[in-house]
């Protein structure tokens, strides 16, 4: 609580891209991003959310030009990621996640491109789970270190729950 109340109070880098995504998560879930984000500012990262609230057809929107990149990517003979299911109970669409972009001190960006050792040495991680949030990083099907979401506090079935509750 004590960090959410200095994002609300501190100047941030982003402060007002990221104030507006934040505001369209899950109420319980916003002070957790605001904890994030004054931890990583804390020390010397900044962060820029790219996305929270999904409804149904952003979600399918993003996968569908997934695939489409990954297809593209197949048939120029790389190999790499899986093609994206379906996320009909995304934490995105309940509220309860984010993706971002880390930018570090030294002015490196962290992509999603880059290797689990590189985000992990960066502390990015290491931040988010401090406050309780679960890293995309470790999803074994789905590699997404810009993601980080409510998983550790709100179970798939209470995300269904949650999900089926709002429509």
């Amino acid at each position: 609580d004590q960090l959410a109340e200095r994002f609300d109070k501190e100047a941030t880098p982003n402060k007002a891209s990221n104030s507006s995504f934040i505001s369209i998560a899950h109420p319980e879930f916003q002070k957790y991003i605001k904890a994030f984000i004054i931890k990583s500012s804390d020390a010397s990262i900044s962060i820029k959310l790219n996305s929270t609230y999904r409804n149904r057809a952003a979600q399918q929107s993003l996968i569908s030009k997934y695939e489409v990149k990954y297809a593209n990517w197949v048939a120029g003979g790389k190999q790499g990621k899986k093609p994206i299911k379906p996320a009909q109970y995304s934490y995105h669409i309940s509220g309860l996640a984010f993706d971002f972009n880390p930018t570090l001190a030294n002015g490196t960006k962290v992509l999603s491109s880059m290797s689990k050792q590189v985000w992990l040495r960066s502390s990015v991680v290491q931040l988010g789970e401090s406050v309780g949030l679960r890293w995309g990083g470790y999803f074994s099907n789905n590699y997404d270190p810009i993601h980080f979401d409510f998983g550790k506090k709100v179970s798939s079935a209470r995300n269904k729950q949650i999900i089926a509750e709002a429509n």
